[in-house]
């Protein structure tokens, strides 16, 4: 069966202690292999499931070993060191005896202190009502873009051979709310930025991905939008170091994100 919601297509189902298995159907992958914001959120659910509710997540760095491809994969968890105050666990994401892709994840207790410095709100821009909505081209788009509605920003689109590198705009989820892991995912359910500079649709992948938590993430309606903006710091030979930002439907940053992007364009002809 077709999943839908996100926390549906999602789900982990456990095998032994420590051990779960999960299902990557087509309807949520890039071409054969699954959307890395989905394979992180299985290991972060299980994650979550070795550490007590009243320690929310606030990092993340996730090395894309490989690709997981649509079908079923194994998630196994461990916690490395649990103190007063955080847990430090690890899980990796399994195909076979294949090696997928490797999370380190920080759980804390969230702590009073006299420090508190408050995050960058949301650009100041008109709303995505009236905004052209990203559409889905059989062929081109991945598959698992279906399940988020994005409206685009201020931004050069992919592949239009832009003079600078970005992406944008506003996002939610077609279907249900937009819970904790939802908006993990839909920190990575954008185009790479430095895709603006191409002059044709050109293939790129996540290598490694840091995440991190600025304000507790608590579930939102699902009609609400959430703004989202990325940029390109450096590309040279092939990668890109590019930053996400997702700011909450009240204006709060949400997740920071700083991804190492592998890109296969083309050399532009001699002149």
């Amino acid at each position: 069966m077709s999943s839908t919601a996100f926390a549906e297509a999602s789900a982990l189902h456990p095998i032994r202690p420590g051990h779960w298995r999960a299902e990557v159907t087509a309807d949520w992958g890039q071409g054969r292999t699954a959307f890395g914001g989905l394979v992180a959120v299985f290991a972060l659910r299980a994650c979550g499931e070795l550490v007590g509710d009243d320690r929310p997540l606030r990092s993340f760095t996730m090395d894309f070993v490989t690709p997981a491809e649509v079908g079923e994969v194994q998630v196994i968890a461990r916690v490395l060191h649990q103190g007063k105050a955080t847990s430090h666990l690890e899980a990796r994401v399994m195909q076979g005896e294949r090696v997928c892709a490797l999370v380190m994840a920080i759980f804390a207790v969230p702590r009073a202190t006299g420090i508190h410095v408050a995050s960058a709100s949301a650009p100041v821009a008109e709303g995505p009502e009236g905004r052209v909505e990203l559409p889905f081209l059989e062929g081109l788009t991945p598959a698992f873009t279906k399940k988020f509605v994005y409206r685009w920003g201020d931004h050069p689109i992919p592949s239009s051979g832009a003079d600078r590198p970005g992406a944008g705009g506003w996002v939610r989820p077609r279907e249900g709310a937009a819970d904790p892991l939802t908006q993990v995912a839909m920190l990575d359910a954008w185009p790479a930025p430095v895709l603006a500079l191409t002059h044709a649709p050109t293939p790129a992948s996540t290598v490694l991905w840091l995440v991190q938590v600025h304000t507790p993430l608590r579930t939102h309606p699902g009609s609400a939008w959430w703004r989202f903006e990325s940029e390109v710091e450096g590309a040279s030979d092939g990668c890109a170091d590019t930053t996400q930002r997702l700011w909450a439907p009240d204006g709060q940053l949400a997740l920071v994100g700083r991804q190492l992007v592998a890109e296969f364009s083309r050399l532009p002809p001699p002149r």
